[in-house]
């Protein structure tokens, strides 16, 4: 006999061991580029009051920013994330493995139209864990010279569903720059590519007894 819960458990265990490494670290973060949605005028900055598709505005003011008046770190939009002031955004949950490690990778820059200062701080949590990034002004700083810098930052699961939440910490209306969000989970230790037939074989095998333990009660 096979309760549901048992199968459940494997079929999670199967998952932790080979999701990852056999399906190319797939991006977890839907419209982590801020592409889609929203349309913009040719120069103009948009405050975003609700969000975008996969993203909400949980604080403040968020500006969707198009590549017409600063220079993205890829595709044509990013998130000026001080519009009037301190603003937040939170992606939509996304599927995640408990007690398993995530990697999160995003690119960051800074409004430095105004000079009031010259660190643009953000900060990055998921699941109750927390890392600040600042982004410091330069030489040559330009809309067409945005200087992103990529950064990596990683979490560990404690449920089966987790959000990435981008908080700014600068002083003023001019505050960090937010583009091109993924979230991968990281592969276990030695854990080996397998084709993806070989993935849907165990499923079904694990499915299937399942049925036959169900059918014996």
């Amino acid at each position: 006999m096979f309760p549901t819960r048992t199968i459940v458990a494997l079929l999670l265990m199967v998952s932790a061991l080979f999701l990852g490494a056999s399906a190319g670290r797939a991006n977890l973060i839907a419209n982590g580029g801020f592409e889609e949605g929203t349309n913009l005028t040719v120069t103009a900055k948009m405050p975003l009051t609700g969000g975008l598709p996969g993203w909400t505005v949980t604080q403040g003011s968020i500006n969707l920013v198009p590549a017409s008046y600063w220079e993205p770190a890829e595709g044509e939009r990013s998130l000026d994330l001080s519009g009037d002031g301190r603003g937040a955004v939170s992606s939509i949950p996304f599927a995640t493995l408990p007690g398993l490690e995530y990697e999160v990778v995003f690119s960051l820059s800074g409004n430095f139209e105004d000079n009031i200062d010259t660190y643009k701080a953000l900060e990055v949590s998921a699941d109750g864990q927390a890392a600040r990034f600042w982004f410091d002004k330069f030489d040559g700083w330009s809309t067409t010279n945005m200087g992103w810098r990529e950064i990596t930052w990683t979490f560990m699961a404690d449920d089966e569903s987790a959000s990435l939440t981008f908080i700014s910490r600068a002083y003023s209306a001019y505050g960090p720059v937010l583009d091109n969000v993924q979230v991968e989970l990281i592969p276990l230790p030695g854990a080996v590519p397998l084709p993806a037939g070989v993935l849907l074989l165990g499923t079904g095998l694990l499915c299937l007894a399942g049925f036959k333990g169900f059918q014996k009660r």
